[in-house]
């Protein structure tokens, strides 16, 4: 689910820690039988939709793997109460401090929550590239019931499931963590006669499909649950404080996974540094996914009954930020690593110059498609030599 232009963005999924008791799940609406559609755009696999904060108009991420969170520059604007500050930890384990605000209120659609908790973000990179404000999460919506719906383009949001008319038969329970309401749902890994049960957080501020943590990996592996393609040191994810440090990683196939008795069918997947695995936006493009908060429950309805055949192929590399620039960090061919050097700079790739390429549009600008067989160029991160390098996606 990946490719070679893009590092995986994990946006704000994050752990808090406090010596006493805190939570982000403040602040509610006052409205009943609200039902309200909602148009979003989608920038690299992000949510991204109009609401109004304080009255003020802007442009948030829909992140359920995050709380709400609002940028610094709009924090300056809004000069809001500040409750506390609270240590912070990203997906790789990085930790910060970080101010807890609260909002007076947040219009999203036809609907008005009233003092809101959230956190004032730090790193400006992912509210700058994407031109948001910031991301609304889990602790928003934990009262509601919320659909996502692709073919649309469109979300919608209600505090009563009846309004969507889901079905019984795409619903499985639904867990969701005390401080932040973070989603967990329940998958089926498969293969053959093995098969596993986890229970991954839907982040919808994730762009692929499903990404598996490396605490689950280990526990998989001892029943040979996913077979190991390529293993590899480096890294190739960004999270709340940045990028994720090196380390060992694992690029994996898995036969079939079921969600809600839907079958998916030949994945590849890497793993994350994160204790949780994830699913993410990369499902949208298989079906409606509805989120009842109120009632506890996850509903996937397909949009055909047919197992979906997610195969898809890969770059032997896979690229990340370091000082504002595109560079190698992760090398999963074992036969480049002769040729290949995490750290090195790349300059070209395929008919795309990324030397001198604005950060923002590395990360979020779409490129042509490539054929499977292309030529890299690259600047060695030790000696500057500029050297050319075949890679074969397979």
């Amino acid at each position: 689910m990946k490719n070679i232009y893009f590092f995986l963005l994990l946006l704000c999924s994050f752990t808090t820690y406090a010596q006493e008791p805190f939570t982000l799940n403040k602040g509610k609406t006052t409205q009943k039988n609200y039902f309200t559609a909602i148009s979003y755009k989608e920038v690299k696999g992000k949510i991204i939709v109009q609401c109004e904060i304080n009255g003020k108009p802007c442009n948030f991420i829909v992140d359920t793997g995050a709380s709400v969170c609002i940028s610094e520059k709009l924090y300056n604007e809004l000069n809001p109460e500040v409750l506390t500050k609270l240590e912070v930890s990203d997906q790789s384990e990085k930790k910060d401090s970080l101010k807890i605000i609260s909002l007076k209120s947040i219009k999203l659609g036809d609907v008005t929550f009233n003092d809101v908790s959230a956190m004032v973000l730090k790193n400006p990179l992912i509210t700058e590239c994407f031109q948001v404000d910031g991301l609304l999460g889990s602790n928003l919506l934990r009262n509601s019931v919320i659909q996502f719906s692709s073919n649309e383009k469109k979300i919608y949001l209600t505090d009563n499931p009846k309004q969507l008319k889901l079905k019984r038969k795409y619903a499985e329970d639904m867990e969701l963590t005390a401080k932040q309401s973070h989603p967990h749902i329940i998958v089926y890994p498969v293969n053959g006669k093995i098969a596993g049960k986890e229970n991954p957080l839907f982040d919808s501020g994730m762009d692929s499909f499903y990404d598996l943590s490396l605490s689950a990996f280990e526990v998989f592996q001892k029943i040979d649950l996913f077979t190991i393609e390529a293993q590899a040191f480096g890294t190739y994810t960004f999270g709340l404080h940045g990028m994720a440090d090196n380390q060992k990683h694992y690029r994996l196939f898995l036969p079939e996974l079921s969600i809600n008795n839907y079958s998916f069918k030949n994945l590849t997947l890497e793993t994350t540094n994160d204790d949780a695995s994830r699913i993410g936006t990369g499902i949208l493009k298989y079906g409606k996914v509805t989120l009842d908060y109120r009632n506890k429950k996850f509903y996937f309805e397909p949009y055909s009954e047919k197992a979906a055949d997610v195969n898809e192929k890969t770059w032997p590399i896979g690229p990340t930020v370091s000082d504002g620039e595109l560079v190698v960090g992760i090398i999963w061919d074992e036969s480049l690593k002769d040729k290949v050097k995490l750290g090195d700079k790349v300059v070209k790739m395929g008919n795309t110059v990324y030397e001198g390429m604005d950060i923002c549009e590395i990360m979020v600008h779409e490129r042509p498609e490539m054929p499977d067989n292309t030529v890299i160029i690259l600047k060695d991160v030790d000696t500057g030599e500029i050297k050319e390098v075949e890679i074969n996606k397979k």
